[in-house]
């Protein structure tokens, strides 16, 4: 065990950490000089629960496939069970602090020169509390949890269901600290690793809805809360700080077992199994290999107001889209998305300043400003015959009062959801969400949404079939069936499988379930109205 492994165990509370030193060798090292690849994390990197974690555990996986496609590294595997959020942070500072002569010189060096860097902590926060929990349950019930049967576990679950998590405010705290410490650490890294691709997985929940829905949805609740922060972090001032290697959605969307919780084969250990850590070795390398685009253009030409302009938005990778992420055009410009080019009249003159941020996916760019400056020139505007131009060449002599028509009351809608193009953040009736993924443009130009979470939010149920790859959505008695991969009905695309989620043209789902939608082109916003 290293000085640094050492160090972490002793910040752990008593019996959670496992010394085990595990000795990690890459498939292969090719001849150019490898560089590490550290692994930093809790109990899932390091491998609980497998039967060989020097041969199964992600890590281990990741490090092969790694090699696999030319990119040498050695593994450097620093996680150990037990460790929470604030025992990493506090662990790290300190090996900052101390320095190497007391620490670990080798910890130090392998994170400062690192190539390729895992993240993978939080589940103690919350989880740990849950398991403790869980735990002294089933002691009240005089049941030994190192020996649970079958009959025990369901015992068990049905003794949770009448929990009041609301008397514990453990949970709440966990979800706090990860708040706090996790974005400390990637400042750490940042700074003491910036040549490293850092690559940070979001958090999985272990338990099936079939244990019931206190503990499902009090899981679901806190890692989602969790997950948001992972996905918020990922960007700091227009800088991308990690990619995202999204556990949570792979594990809820794969089509057999991924952990090793079984209450019918009475385990209750809630670690990734071997199909588990093979998933995430797959996740992760799709994560390593994402091109993050780049905007080449420097500056913008001005303009004049009345006359015809176009200026063209670049970056240094095909295909982007374009979004324009802060600021605002000047009056009578737009941008479009596919191409970046910036057109149409100027109607009035002034400076504008605004960032363009290139979307590759997923991965997007770091914001870059630009400036647009519209010289007036002595330009006067046509006049308008549907009311008063901004400076009317010829305005009417007698000019007559516009009728003002009757009013027509329109009901309000009962939902309007906002999702943006590349933005993971969404709202419903005004209130901010946070998803696991992203709303993204195809090659063939359809808006395409995740079906769970637009169908779920309209009201509908929806259901898998991993067999037939079909997505089979219910309301109110209307069925819709989606195979992906399948032509929709009325040529309206097709569904696809994207990170491990399914995502379908969103006029087709939206309108299918009663909706009807909007989109903004400048804002790469669309709108569901229900």
């Amino acid at each position: 065990m290293t000085k640094f492994k050492r160090f972490l165990a002793a910040v752990l509370a008593a019996g959670l950490a496992f010394g085990v030193n595990i000795a990690v060798q890459p498939a292969f090292v090719s001849a150019a000089a490898p560089a590490p690849y550290v692994a930093l994390g809790d109990s899932v990197p390091y491998g609980y629960g497998l039967t060989d974690p020097s041969a199964e555990s992600y890590p281990v996986q990741f490090s092969s496939l790694l090699n696999g496609i030319g990119v040498p590294d050695i593994l450097v595997n620093e996680s150990v069970s037990g460790l929470t959020t604030g025992g990493l942070l506090t662990a790290l500072q300190s090996l900052q602090a101390a320095g190497a002569q007391t620490v670990s010189a080798a910890a130090l060096t392998a994170i400062q020169t690192a190539d390729v860097i895992t993240l993978d902590i939080g589940s103690n926060d919350v989880l740990g509390s849950m398991i403790a929990l869980m735990s002294q349950t089933a002691a009240s019930l005089n049941i030994d949890p190192n020996r649970l049967t079958p009959a025990d576990i369901a015992q068990l679950i049905m003794a949770m269901q009448s929990v009041d998590f609301n008397q514990h405010p453990e949970f709440m705290l966990g979800v706090q600290t990860f708040t706090n410490d996790f974005p400390q650490i990637i400042a750490w890294l940042k700074m003491n690793a910036p040549n490293a691709k850092t690559i940070v997985s979001t958090l999985y929940n272990p338990f099936p809805q079939s244990i019931g829905t206190n503990i499902y949805n009090t899981s679901e609740q806190m890692l989602s809360a969790m997950n948001s922060v992972i996905f918020s972090a990922q960007m700091t001032g227009g800088v991308l700080n990690y990619a995202i290697a999204d556990t949570y959605s792979a594990f809820k969307d794969a089509a057999g077992p991924v952990t090793n919780f079984s209450p019918q084969a009475g385990s209750i250990d809630i670690h990734p199994n071997a199909a588990g850590h093979a998933l995430m070795a797959q996740i992760h390398l799709e994560a390593s290999q994402a091109q993050f685009p780049a905007i080449t253009s420097a500056l913008l030409a001005d303009g004049t107001v009345g006359a015809p302009y176009t200026a063209v938005i670049k970056a240094d990778i095909a295909p982007v889209l374009f979004k324009l992420t802060t600021g605002s055009l000047p009056t009578g410009l737009s941008l479009d998305p596919l191409t970046g080019e910036i057109t149409g009249t100027p109607t009035a003159a002034g400076s504008s300043a605004f960032g363009i941020t290139a979307l590759n996916g997923q991965w997007s760019s770091a914001e870059k400003s630009f400036t647009i400056a519209i010289n007036s020139n002595g330009v006067v505007l046509p006049y308008n015959p549907g009311g008063y131009g901004t400076s009317p060449a010829q305005p009417p002599t007698n000019p007559q009062p516009a009728l003002t028509p009757t009013p027509t009351v329109t009901p309000a809608p009962s939902l309007v959801i906002r999702l943006a193009i590349g933005d993971n953040v969404y709202t419903e009736n005004g209130l901010s969400y946070t998803s696991d993924v992203a709303p993204y443009i195809s090659d063939d130009g359809r808006t395409m949404v995740p079906i769970r979470l637009v169908a779920e939010a309209l009201g509908a149920q929806v259901d898998w079939d991993a067999a037939t790859r079909t997505a089979i959505i219910s309301e109110n008695g209307t069925t819709l069936r989606i195979v992906v991969d399948q032509p929709l009905p009325d040529n309206m695309g097709t569904a696809v499988i994207r990170g491990s989620r399914t995502f379908v043209p969103i006029r087709y789902i939206s309108e299918s379930l009663g909706a009807t939608v909007n989109w903004d082109p400048d804002t790469m916003t669309v709108e569901i109205i229900q």
